[in-house]
């Protein structure tokens, strides 16, 4: 690989890290840190973070870059939402069993449906579209976690957004400051170090942009 200058790593904050791969299913290059190991997009060629910009631009930048990935029917893609949402549940509930619940990055509401039966429960989307969905389950803010007002809350929970914001350092930190103390923040995101990576490497079904 030529010499390239790479996003610093925004957990530790050290310049040009490893490059690992290209994959077609990623907005960048996938490189490593050095020196704390964090493997992120090295470079960004589109603006498809929610946050900086109008929603909805941001929304038609996603929309372009996803248009080839295959979807599931969506009556089998909602019979497998609502499994892995009360899966997610009832893990959330061995430790914490009911209170008040945030969803950050609640989509169109999979997860607060059935949350809401134990929790007082509200989510954040700044997808407007998702957010149109979801509000119909449970109050929704409009916009990222690092500008929500909202906080003490015994749970916050978001599952595979973490990996798909700009600075998951500074995403950690607004959620945290958003829980009550000795909180539960249940963090669910795909794991690179699992062997489908192993094996299919840039054609991992987890590279999405």
């Amino acid at each position: 690989m030529p010499d390239h200058d790479y996003i610093a790593c925004d957990l530790c904050g050290t310049q040009n890290p490893r490059f690992v791969l290209d994959s077609p299913g990623l907005d960048g290059p996938l490189v490593e840190c050095v020196k704390c190991g964090l493997r992120y997009a090295g470079d960004r060629r589109s603006a498809l973070t929610f946050g900086e910009r109008p929603a909805e631009e941001t929304l038609a930048q996603v929309r372009a870059a996803n248009q080839g990935l295959r979807y599931l029917p969506l009556q089998e893609e909602r019979r497998l939402a609502a499994l892995n949402a009360q899966w997610r549940l009832d893990l959330i509930r061995t430790r914490t069993p009911s209170g008040k619940l945030l969803e950050i990055g609640c989509a169109r509401g999979d997860f607060l449906q059935v949350a809401r039966g134990w929790f007082d429960a509200c989510g954040v989307e700044p997808n407007p579209e998702l957010a149109d969905s979801s509000s119909q389950v449970a109050p929704v803010y409009r916009d990222v976690i690092e500008r929500t007002p909202w906080n003490d809350f015994d749970v916050i929970a978001s599952f595979h957004v973490i990996e798909h914001v700009d600075s998951p350092r500074r995403f950690m930190h607004a959620a945290a400051e958003r829980l009550k103390s000795g909180g539960l923040l249940a963090i669910e995101t795909p794991n690179i170090d699992s062997l489908p990576f192993k094996l299919l490497k840039s054609r991992w079904r987890q590279f999405i942009p």
